[in-house]
């Protein structure tokens, strides 16, 4: 039997961002070019396929492809929050997702890709502050000095970006968890994702609150978080997405149950997950079954997590 647990700040942020879906609420207003429609329908054709692997393929063409589109138009708000939503989820899904399933078998080859996603999400986060800073002049150094008062200028409309910035810098943070100069950005971010629900706390059917479970569950109360309010951003998730929705059952095990070392609850939400039926919206087929690969992966591999795992194993 093996218990390693993981770093604190390590709180696998990943498994909280909505993985390409929902991708029209990537527009703040009607698209205004042919490669802004573009981005737009590419990522929803993504988000409908069930094939990981395929996906996993195609997305590195489509995101340097976006890159090319920002050469031309580098202003285009639209395109730099399909931009940041791209790379910040293909980061999530196909680096530090794998980074965490090799990390027991292969340390080197898991810190290899935890390295890249890191790059890859704060290019992400630079990409949706950007998108922020063309519409409120000199939004992130306003942002780092008082957050408060730069994000009263957002709207609802704004949301979209605020939560990609917020999952963006979430990432940079858990793939340097030793970096005590990014780690001190954890107020900023919070500040990010606490305005998000502020102006739309029903956004993606939910995606803020699942996010939340674990930036709440995911830290200890000597650190800023609370498995109180990681309880209550649960139900809401569950409230907004329905209750067949599998990743709020993921997060709140992962975090929640893990640090309480409560084997029941872990193995109930992760089959929970497993449970649940094929989402009715197709722009959410990948998101589930990249959902049912980690309820799958993290119930095989619960002896990582929990000292007793083995002895309360039926």
């Amino acid at each position: 039997m093996t218990n390693r647990l993981h770093h604190p700040l390590r709180w696998t942020l990943t498994a909280g961002i909505c993985l390409l879906c929902g991708c029209a609420s990537l527009q703040r207003s009607a698209m205004q070019s042919a490669g802004d429609s573009l981005a737009a329908a590419s990522l929803t054709a993504f988000a409908t396929d069930e094939d990981l692997v395929l996906v996993g393929d195609a997305l590195p063409f489509a995101l340097k492809f976006l890159d090319t589109l920002l050469v031309n138009d580098p202003e285009s708000v639209d395109l730099l929050g399909a931009a940041a939503a791209g790379y910040i989820q293909y980061a999530s899904a196909y680096l530090d997702w794998p980074a965490t399933q090799q990390k027991e078998s292969d340390y080197e080859a898991a810190s290899v890709l935890q390295a890249r996603a890191g790059q890859l999400y704060e290019r992400g986060r630079t990409y949706a502050l950007k998108a922020l800073d063309l519409q409120y002049p000199d939004f992130r150094e306003q942002l780092e000095k008082n957050p408060d008062q730069a994000l009263a200028a957002c709207d609802k409309a704004d949301v979209p970006l605020l939560y990609w910035a917020g999952a963006g810098w979430a990432g940079v943070i858990a793939m340097n968890p030793g970096n005590m100069e990014k780690v001190a950005d954890l107020p900023v971010l919070a500040s990010l994702m606490h305005r998000a629900l502020a102006l739309d706390e029903t956004w993606n059917l939910g995606a803020l609150h699942e996010f939340m479970i674990l930036f709440e569950g995911g830290r200890s109360e000597m650190m800023g978080g609370s498995q109180d309010r990681a309880r209550l951003h649960f139900q809401r998730a569950l409230e907004l997405s329905g209750k067949d929705n599998p990743t709020p059952y993921i997060n709140l095990a992962i975090t929640v149950s893990i640090q309480n070392q409560d084997v029941a609850e872990y193995r109930s939400c992760l089959q929970t997950a497993l449970a649940a039926g094929k989402p009715n919206d197709p722009t959410r087929n990948l998101a589930f079954r990249l959902a049912h690969e980690k309820a799958t992966w993290y119930l095989d591999h619960a002896d990582q997590f929990f000292l007793s795992w083995e002895e309360s194993t039926p």
